[in-house]
C-alpha cells in the first residue's frame, strides 16, 4: 500500500502532512481539498471518489484522503447526505465497548458539534447512543447500538452483518478471518480492514512504601500464588504479602494467570477478591503488604513493579513502553469492518478512532493512545554501559561506546516500528505510527533532529546483524520521506540513520516473539540548544 494512502487512511486527512500544497495541471477533473483544523491544502485531479474517500493524483503520487475531514472545491463528487434515520452496531469487546467506544462517539460528535443521549440496558452491555446535530437542538445525526459480551461475538456479528464493526482486545484468529473471507467479507487484516485505534496495559503493582521495583516473572507468579509469603524474600520489609485478586472470569485476571502460572497453579487460597480497578488500587494503596494487578490507567497511587525477564532486561511498567509494545503485560485493542461500503458516521468514526484526536478519550478510559511522546535514554545507556565490559570483539566494543554517547545525547520516542513476520513490511500499527511520527516531525522546531535508529535480533554474525539494522533504518527513513512529501518540514528538521544490530535488546532472544521485539526500528529526538 501506498504511504501516502496509509496516511489518509488512518488519521482521515493526512494531517501528518500539514500544510501540503501541492501543484496541479488546470483540468476539468481538478479538486482542491482543504482542512484547515488539520492545515492540509491539497490539489490534484480526482481519479475516484468511492466509500467516503477521494483518490487524487498530485504531484507526489495518488493519495487517499477520508472525505469526513476535508472541504472539497472544484470537480468535486456529490457527497452522499447522512441519512438522520441511520442506525449501525457495533458489537464485540467488553473491554472496548463499555467505556470507550462510547467516548469515542462522543469525542466524534463534539468536533461536530453534536450533543449525544445514551441508555445502558442488560447490565450495561448494550449502549444505545443517540447523536443530535446543533449541541442536541436539530435532528438526529445517527444513532448508534453497541453490544458489548466479548471479541468473539463481534467478528460473529460481522460475519452475520448484525454489526459494522467489531471490536477486538485481540488481534482476529486465523479461523474467524478465513469465515469472513469465505462469506466475502475481504481480507480482515488489511489496513482499510483492521484498525489498532489503541493500547492496553495491564500493570502489577504494591504499596507505593514497599522498595521492591522490581521482580521477575517467576516471583510475581510465586507472590501472587502464595508460594513467596513475605516480602523479605524478595527484597521487601519484614512483612506478610497480601494478594488482590480479581473475579476469575475477568479477562485481566486470565491474563495474569496465563503469564505468570504455570503446571495449574491458580492464585493464593487467601487471595482477597475485588471487583475491578478502582477498588483494587485502593486496596493496594491502603495495604503495606499489598499485591495486585490493574489497568495501567487506573493505578492511581499504587506503586508499579518492572517486570524482569529471565535474561534479566527489566521493562518498567508505564505508558512509554505500552506504547513502544516491549512491556510484557500489554495488548493492541482493534475495530474491525468487512469490506463493504459503511455508513458516513462510520466512516468518520473510524478515522477518528485511528488518529491523535482519538488522544484524549483513549486515556480517559484508562487506555494508552499510540500519540508520540519521548523520554531520556540514560538508564539505558547505564545498563549498555556494563554490558560493555563484557563485550570481547574491538568492533562490538566500538560500536557499542557508539551507541552509548548517542543514548545520552539523544532521547528516545515512542514511535517504534516493527515488521509482518518474516517481511520487511511494516505492520498496520507501525503504519499509523509512521503518520503519527510525521505529525510530531512537523511540530518540531528548527533545527531538530530526528534519528531512525534499527537493531537486530542475536542470531547470526555480528557484521550481517549490524547490516540489516542499518538496511531497516533506511527502509524506515524511505518511507517517511513519502509520507512526508510535499511538506516543508524535512528542510528545517534534519534526518538520519543508524544501524547498531543486535546491540541493547529489549527483550530476551529465547523465542519467536521475543526475537520480533529486538528486530525493530526506533526513533530518536534531539532539539536544538
Amino acid at each position: 500500500m501506498e504511504w501516502t494512502k496509509v496516511a489518509a487512511k488512518a488519521i482521515g486527512t493526512a494531517a501528518v502532512v500539514s500544510g501540503l500544497i501541492l501543484s496541479a495541471t488546470a483540468q476539468a477533473d481538478t479538486v482542491r481539498l482543504v482542512s484547515v483544523q488539520d492545515g492540509v491544502d491539497l490539489s490534484g485531479r480526482l481519479l475516484s471518489y468511492n466509500n467516503g474517500f477521494y483518490v487524487v493524483e498530485t504531484s507526489a503520487g495518488q493519495v487517499t484522503v477520508n472525505s469526513a475531514f476535508v472541504d472539497c472545491m472544484g470537480a468535486c463528487p456529490e457527497k452522499p447526505q447522512t441519512d438522520t434515520s441511520t442506525t449501525f452496531s457495533v458489537a464485540g469487546s467488553d473491554t472496548i465497548g463499555l467505556e470507550l467506544m462510547p467516548l469515542l462517539i462522543k469525542g466524534l460528535a463534539a468536533q461536530e458539534y453534536q450533543a449525544v443521549n445514551d441508555k445502558r440496558t442488560n447490565n450495561g452491555h448494550v449502549i444505545n447512543l443517540n447523536v443530535i446535530d446543533d449541541q442536541g437542538s436539530g435532528d438526529t445525526a445517527f444513532n448508534a447500538n453497541i453490544t458489548a459480551r466479548g471479541s468473539s461475538t463481534g467478528f460473529r456479528a460481522l460475519l452475520d452483518k448484525s454489526a459494522v464493526l467489531a471490536m477486538s482486545s485481540r488481534p482476529i484468529k486465523n479461523s474467524e478471518a478465513q469465515l469472513l473471507r469465505d462469506a466475502g467479507a475481504g481480507d480482515m487484516r488489511a489496513a482499510s480492514q483492521e484498525h489498532a485505534i489503541a493500547a492496553d496495559g495491564i500493570v502489577v503493582a504494591i504499596h507505593p512504601n514497599n522498595p521492591v521495583d522490581s521482580l521477575t516473572e517467576q516471583q510475581i507468579g510465586d507472590l501472587l500464588t502464595g508460594k513467596i509469603a513475605n516480602w523479605s524474600d524478595v527484597g521487601g520489609p519484614n512483612i506478610p504479602v497480601k494478594v488482590y485478586t480479581r473475579d476469575p472470569r475477568s479477562g485481566t485476571a486470565a491474563t495474569i494467570q496465563s503469564t505468570f502460572f504455570e503446571n495449574g497453579r491458580y492464585f493464593s487460597t487467601n487471595a482477597t477478591l475485588v471487583e475491578g480497578n478502582g477498588e483494587m488500587a485502593q486496596a493496594i494503596f491502603n495495604d503495606p503488604g499489598a499485591i495486585g494487578y490493574l489497568g495501567v490507567g487506573h493505578k492511581a497511587d499504587t506503586k508499579p513493579v518492572a517486570i524482569k525477564s529471565v535474561c534479566g532486561i527489566a521493562t518498567p511498567a508505564d505508558a512509554f513502553f505500552i506504547k513502544t509494545e516491549e512491556y510484557p503485560l500489554q495488548r493492541r485493542l482493534f475495530l474491525y469492518n468487512r469490506q463493504e461500503t459503511l455508513p458516513e458516521p462510520v466512516k468518520e468514526l473510524v478515522a477518528f478512532s485511528s488518529s491523535n484526536r482519538a488522544s484524549s478519550a483513549i486515556e480517559k478510559a484508562g487506555f494508552v493512545s499510540w500519540t508520540v511522546s519521548s523520554r531520556p535514554q540514560i538508564d539505558a545507556a547505564v545498563n549498555l554501559q556494563a554490558n560493555i565490559l563484557e563485550m570481547q570483539s574491538p568492533a562490538q566494543l566500538q560500536l557499542a561506546a557508539d551507541l552509548y554517547m548517542d543514548m545520552r545525547d539523544w532521547d528516545r520516542l515512542s514511535a517504534t516500528f516493527r515488521f509482518r513476520s518474516g517481511t520487511s513490511i511494516l505492520d498496520n500499527v507501525s503504519e499509523n505510527k509512521l503518520l503519527r511520527l510525521a505529525e510530531y516531525i512537523i511540530g518540531l522546531p528548527e533545527g531538530a533532529q530526528v534519528r531512525l535508529v534499527g537493531f537486530s535480533d542475536s542470531d547470526g554474525a555480528f557484521d550481517a546483524n549490524k547490516r540489516l539494522s542499518e538496511a531497516r533504518a533506511l527502509a524506515v527513513e524511505e518511507k517517511l520521506r513519502q509520507v512526508m512529501a510535499g511538506t516543508n518540514a524535512l528542510d528545517k528538521v534534519r534526518v538520519s540513520t543508524k544501524g547498531f544490530g543486535e546491540l541493547s535488546p529489549v527483550a530476551c532472544n529465547e523465542d519467536y516473539k521475543t526475537k520480533g521485539l529486538n528486530r525493530r526500528v526506533e526513533a530518536w529526538v534531539k532539539l536544538p540548544g
